[in-house]
């Protein structure tokens, strides 16, 4: 129901897709049409949507403003926004230097009732002062914001927010969560910049056990495991970087997620490179479609050792020798397929006759060893996007791409001239799209 909503919206101009994910579906969305409709700008302040605080007009709104999107001083409208539910900071301050209007805003309402404040997102605003009776002040808040905000440090009074569902602090120099963040039993969504998250600690034992999504987790052999991250069942969304020389505990608690939807596993050794990443198979996480590994993998054997729902596949520094084509090309579901720097080494890549049923998008980057690639008869039939990039050795486009029906694009990214030179030279029709 809700995506037959979404379509009619996107159908009627009112929403617009800004950014799409991998697979292909929505990943960003924005309204399209408070530019250019003033019939629907006037509607939404008139119904008390939001208010437009404009830099040469002063005109009170006829509500009282909930949500406030942020260009210009908020100090401003201050005595118009006690009822407040959100608040979205767009700072464009730039070499780094502090967002002293945004500064004083979040001061002013450190002294005032803004305890029906839900949303607060201050992505990119340079290291803003968080209040540090947070817990007090936004009693019902459910977001909070702070990616690429360069804070060190989270206050103590973030985990005392009770009713906070997400925390993003992606992309921070934050190394560490303070020891409060387990008194939060609400909370659903938590995205780190690689911090480890020791469970084995704490007295809650329900904390932290809801969570949807956990994103940038770090794991070592610092990181208990088996005692702490164990509890953690419920995850849809999981990204995490890991520095193991034993996978069996991190095993074990992968194979518990059943809800997994989404899954990113970087191997690292101590100098952050790519590292070995002995996985045993994933096949059990039924519900698991997007699968990002990134590290050496032992050499495919079977289909199976596949999720059998898995629709986005990429890897990455896998070093597999053998070529992975005839068995990837039997997962049932797969529509994107990325083979990044080093994910194979080999020289030949066979996609067999009738595999990949329903693939759309492949990209391979940077095989450095790569040297012929063949397609099968009725291979790839539902193709529509093939991106190849600084493959140096391969030496020719597979023939059938250029007939496949449904494919719109082909795209070489640094590739060398004379495999480029090639393509026309041998008489190859391409009626649709070629970007060099």
């Amino acid at each position: 129901m809700v995506e037959i909503y979404f379509k009619e919206l996107v159908q009627r101009n009112l929403i617009q897709i800004f950014k799409w994910r991998k697979d292909g579906s929505p990943k960003t969305c924005r309204i399209g049409v408070l530019q250019d409709d003033g019939n629907f700008m006037s509607k939404a302040q008139e119904i008390g949507l939001f208010h437009i605080q404009k830099m040469s007009e002063n005109e009170t709104p006829q509500h009282g403003v909930r949500r406030v999107t942020d260009f210009v001083d908020p100090e401003e409208y201050i005595s118009q926004i006690q009822n407040l539910r959100s608040y979205l900071a767009f700072d464009i301050q730039k070499n780094d230097m502090p967002a002293t209007e945004i500064d004083r805003f979040l001061n002013k309402v450190t002294g005032q009732n803004f305890g029906l404040l839900r949303v607060v997102d201050l992505e990119r605003v340079y290291k803003p002062k968080l209040p540090d009776n947070m817990g007090k002040l936004f009693l019902l808040l459910r977001y909070l914001g702070l990616r690429w905000t360069f804070l060190d440090a989270l206050p103590h009074s973030v985990g005392e927010l009770p009713y906070l569902e997400t925390l993003d602090v992606k992309h921070t120099y934050i190394s560490s969560l303070p020891s409060s963040i387990w008194k939060m039993k609400h909370l659903r969504h938590l995205c780190l910049n690689e911090i480890r998250l020791d469970m084995s600690l704490q007295n809650h034992g329900t904390s932290l056990t809801h969570l949807q999504t956990l994103w940038g987790l770090f794991v070592d052999k610092k990181t208990p495991v088996k005692n702490g991250l164990y509890r953690l069942i419920n995850l849809r969304k999981l990204g995490l970087t890991c520095h193991l020389d034993s996978f069996q505990e991190l095993d074990e608690w992968i194979a518990r997620l059943a809800s997994l939807q989404s899954l990113r596993i970087r191997s690292k050794n101590q100098n952050g490179q790519p590292w070995k990443l002995n996985l045993k198979p994933l096949s059990s996480l039924e519900n698991l479609t997007n699968l990002y590994l990134l590290g050496s993998l032992p050499e495919l054997h079977d289909r199976y050792e596949f999720p059998p729902k898995l629709t986005v596949l990429t890897l990455s520094v896998s070093k597999l020798e053998k070529d992975p084509m005839p068995i990837l090309a039997q997962l049932p579901s797969l529509t994107v397929l990325r083979l990044l720097a080093d994910s194979y080494t080999g020289k030949e890549l066979k996609c067999p006759p009738k595999g990949f049923i329903k693939l759309q998008i492949l990209k391979l980057w940077m095989l450095k060893d790569l040297e012929t690639w063949e397609v099968g008869k009725e291979a790839l039939k539902e193709l529509q996007e093939v991106e190849i990039r600084c493959c140096d050795k391969l030496k020719e486009l597979p023939a059938p791409l250029f007939i496949l029906e449904n494919i719109k694009k082909i795209v070489l990214t640094n590739m060398p001239q004379k495999f480029v030179d090639e393509i026309p030279a041998k008489g190859l029709i391409f009626p649709k799209t070629l970007q060099f």
